[in-house]
């Protein structure tokens, strides 16, 4: 028998939840267990109850209202899958962030300069990092500096893009909990 006890989140929820599935696991189907498994993982995730109970495209007419909103929050919440499991690496637009933003006279002296007007981003990047790194004794620290303030952005961009996709999630669900099967 499970103690009753007071749960502030949902985390620990499901984490009970999961403990005694995984204690009855042999009483259950590997279908039911696998079932009950995605369906925790969905509620974690912040699933639509429609998600969680099942409705699947097939509930709706081809091409229906419906089925095009069903297929559109399928594919949102891969992309939300395989953001959040995918590995963050800077970008070349993270770069250019900050020096526009960190470093303008030497953005301005590079990227608007007619000169280098036919050089590509990367490029361009090398050639502003060193006049911000310098050659005094302490260009490590600010080659550190700059290191950071670059995956700063990259992570600043990445939870927007995490953000963007959650919020088109959350629509998506909405307008699809308007909709009902025929």
């Amino acid at each position: 028998m499970v103690k009753s006890t007071t749960m502030t989140t949902t985390r620990e929820t499901l984490t009970i939840l999961m403990s005694l599935v995984d204690n009855h696991k042999d009483d259950l189907k590997e279908g039911e267990y696998l079932a009950v498994c995605n369906l925790m993982r969905d509620i974690h995730r912040g699933a639509s109850a429609d998600h969680a109970l099942g409705r699947q495209v097939a509930d709706f007419p081809p091409y229906s209202e419906g089925w095009v909103t069903q297929r559109r929050l399928e594919t949102a919440r891969r992309r939300l899958d395989e953001h959040i499991g995918s590995p963050v690496r800077v970008k070349i637009s993270d770069k250019i962030d900050v020096m526009r933003t960190h470093y303008p006279d030497i953005f301005s002296m590079t990227c608007e300069n007619p000169l280098h007007a036919g050089l590509n981003l990367t490029t361009k990047i090398r050639y502003m990092e060193p006049i911000v790194i310098g050659t005094g004794d302490d260009h490590r620290t600010r080659a550190r500096g700059l290191t950071r303030l670059y995956q700063n952005r990259r992570d600043q961009r990445h939870e927007t893009e995490r953000a963007t996709i959650e919020a088109t999630i959350t629509a998506l669900t909405e307008r699809l909990s308007h909709l009902t099967p025929p």
